[in-house]
């Protein structure tokens, strides 16, 4: 049996589930997304203005190549968010979840709170008093499910 399980949820939260509750973290927020979309849009413009003027100015680069390479630009610019949230995924990934919960974006829920569960083809929806998560498991639903039963034992519906 694992220690914990993971899972997320779209591309601002990732879960784990252990014995002491459920911590949920922020990866990415959807300022710094925008944030992040705009720094590579803007650094890809400054990068295909520098193209343009060795294509066609001073005529170091073939067309073909610098077009190329402009639309490699604005790829890897519009790639930036997903780029940056696998580096966070990573970095998280190395830490104890001791260290994960100090994480200011970090919200505990331990199991006590939770009043019921569905899990139905790897989607888990967790209900609270306050308000209801959804994450998508990494797991099969049987090796989920075997995990989390022993927590919430009759509050795990199907």
């Amino acid at each position: 049996m694992p220690e914990y399980l993971t899972g997320r949820f779209s591309w601002y939260w990732l879960y784990y589930f252990s014995n002491d509750g459920i911590l949920r973290v922020r990866i990415l927020s959807g300022r710094r997304w925008i944030g992040l979309l705009g720094l590579g849009l803007f650094i890809a413009l400054l990068f295909s203005l520098l193209i343009v003027l060795l294509t066609t100015v001073y005529r170091r680069i073939p067309f073909t190549l610098g077009y190329l390479l402009i639309l490699a630009a604005v790829i890897l610019a519009l790639g930036t968010p997903s780029i940056y949230r696998s580096f966070r995924i990573r970095r998280l990934s190395k830490l104890t979840l001791d260290q994960v919960g100090k994480n200011w974006s970090c919200v505990k829920i331990p199991w006590s709170d939770v009043k019921s569960v569905k899990l139905r083809r790897r989607l888990m929806m967790i209900e609270t008093d306050n308000r209801t998560y959804q994450a998508w498991m990494n797991d099969t639903d049987e090796e989920v499910s075997a995990f989390i039963r022993p927590f919430v034992s009759d509050r795990m519906t199907d």
